[in-house]
């Protein structure tokens, strides 16, 4: 009869620390998180823009590295190379086709032409900026929902367009697809349909781009939802520190 009493009184209290945990979790008058991705082991991603609310200073410093612009959606204020005469242009040894990086609004183009007349025979948008500029950038260009690498790329030490690393310099090839490696090394998370090896796609909405905290602390949705459901709480909760690391995991962002 006692062993019967233990047993109940042992279940009744994980019953209660079961209920308490997903009431901080579910109730909807505690902190709500808005995922960016979602990782394969079902934990969120949530962005480097809320860990900033409790480590402004770690973050101040941590956007200017070349780590955290190593990836981005293209904008004019990321795209280094120039999109001004005379400096837009690519050439080829055979001259009767050259490039042009071109502009409208606030998309930018990898415009290819047909030197005997002028006239554009393939036009490809920059979509996703590659490289911190540090040494350069690559750019990728979205089809359908497969990523391609574009042709020209930027040299900073040149201050001018380049081929991409293994592109001819004789002609214009086709964009090459980006396999999800590129994305995992430059990316923070990657949402990557592995059906067709053939062709990778991507979902457009679910990449976290750069190589920001979350790359080493694991993904940050319930270390966040805590700490701001529980302000007053001085134990971390639900994040790798750095110190829990091995010595793979610091050189490779956390794998």
């Amino acid at each position: 009869m006692r062993f019967v009493k233990i047993v109940f009184v042992v279940l009744l209290f994980a019953l209660l620390v079961f209920g308490i945990k997903y009431y901080f979790f579910n109730n909807p008058k505690y902190y709500k998180i808005h995922p960016i991705a979602t990782h394969v082991n079902g934990q969120h991603f949530v962005g480097s823009i809320e860990c900033k609310k409790c480590h402004l200073d770690i973050y101040s410093t941590h956007i200017k590295t070349a780590h955290f612009n190593t990836s981005a959606k293209s904008n004019s204020e990321n795209i280094l190379g120039n999109f001004e005469e005379p400096h837009k242009r690519l050439d080829f040894d055979d001259n009767w086709v050259y490039m042009k990086m071109e502009s409208n609004d606030s998309i930018h183009f990898q415009n290819a032409y047909l030197g005997s007349n002028d006239s554009i025979i393939e036009s490809k948008s920059f979509d996703i900026v590659i490289g911190s500029g540090v040494r350069g950038q690559t750019y990728l260009h979205w089809q359908n929902d497969s990523l391609f690498q574009l042709q020209a790329s930027y040299s900073t030490s040149a201050d001018q367009w380049i081929n991409s690393p293994g592109f001819s310099n004789k002609y214009i090839r086709k964009p090459r697809p980006v396999i999800p490696r590129c994305m995992e090394c430059h990316t923070t998370y990657t949402t990557i349909d592995y059906s067709d090896i053939k062709n990778y796609s991507y979902d457009k909405e679910r990449i976290l781009y750069g190589v920001d905290c979350e790359r080493c602390h694991g993904p940050g949705g319930n270390h966040v939802k805590y700490h701001n459901s529980f302000p007053d709480s001085t134990v971390t909760k639900y994040v790798l520190k750095y110190s829990q690391l091995t010595r793979k995991q610091r050189l490779y962002g956390g794998e």
